[in-house]
């Protein structure tokens, strides 16, 4: 009996091992496939919202093109955005509608979605402070978000003997 029980054994933990392995590999497979077209979406997204906002150098979107713009997002952002980023959106949106007029108001949402799709492509931006982000497109960030903190990294002194 013991004999049937260790070759059973032996047997059986190859083929679970086999199988959780392979199950593993798919759900990573799955998991980078998903990631790769949330990646490109997200390009995309920030790519278009920069023009549209004006941001870029090619000058500012047409209406009509910012409504092609809104209108191709929520389908994918419903597939690939994890909830932040819809919240974001969805203030960045209201914020666009309600205060349109208000380019600071516009602009500190727009970091909040770009905060959050950082923080959905698994991106640790706590360290950062508000106006870094927005600050890789606007050279007068400090106008909007005031002048950054200075860092406080601490300087180890050396003793002298």
């Amino acid at each position: 009996m013991a004999v049937v029980a260790s070759v059973s054994a032996l047997l059986i933990v190859p083929i679970i091992t086999y199988f959780t392995t392979k199950s593993l590999e798919q759900g990573k497979s799955r998991e980078n496939a998903v990631r790769q077209q949330k990646t490109e979406f997200y390009d995309r997204l920030i790519q278009q919202l920069i023009s549209t906002l004006g941001i870029a150098s090619g000058g500012k979107a047409t209406s009509d093109e910012m409504l092609a713009i809104f209108a191709s997002v929520p389908a994918p952002l419903l597939t690939f955005g994890s909830g932040g980023v819809i919240r974001a959106w969805n203030h960045f949106t209201r914020v666009g509608r309600e205060k349109s007029g208000d380019t600071k108001a516009v602009m500190i949402a727009f970091e909040g979605l770009l905060r959050a799709i950082r923080n959905d492509l698994g991106h640790k931006d706590f360290l950062y402070e508000k106006g870094e982000l927005i600050g890789v497109f606007l050279k007068d960030a400090n106008t909007v978000f005031g002048s950054p903190k200075k860092a406080s990294v601490p300087v180890r002194q050396i003793p002298t003997t």
